[in-house]
């Protein structure tokens, strides 16, 4: 499997994958906004169905917490994972390296 790192907004990404990183407690509808604005407001059905998915599921943005979910054809990428981050006010790099390893591992 090739993994390959390409910053790009929701709306661009042209993938298997697109993945999104959120900060502990950070509400799914405010990362989309914050990632792409125009995009989030016209996926909003999505956005709050993926919202409501990640309520069910327990997702919090705790460190080595990974959620995917199909985005059904609403975005070009066919799923889309969140990883988690854990607390903004504890975020180092080294958080970054450790989410991208459970990223991979999945």
């Amino acid at each position: 499997m090739k993994y390959k790192l390409e910053p790009a907004s929701l709306s661009e990404c042209q993938s298997d994958l697109a993945c999104v990183f959120v900060y502990a407690n950070e509400k799914v509808s405010d990362v989309f906004n914050d990632v792409d604005p125009a995009f989030a407001r016209k996926l909003k059905p999505f956005v709050d169905m993926l919202s409501a998915h990640v309520s069910e599921d327990g997702f919090k943005g705790k460190p080595g917490q990974v959620l995917t979910v199909p985005t059904f054809g609403h975005l070009d990428a066919r799923r889309i994972t969140l990883v988690g981050l854990g607390e903004n006010k504890d975020f180092t790099t080294s958080h970054v390296r450790k989410a991208a390893a459970n990223l991979v591992r999945r």
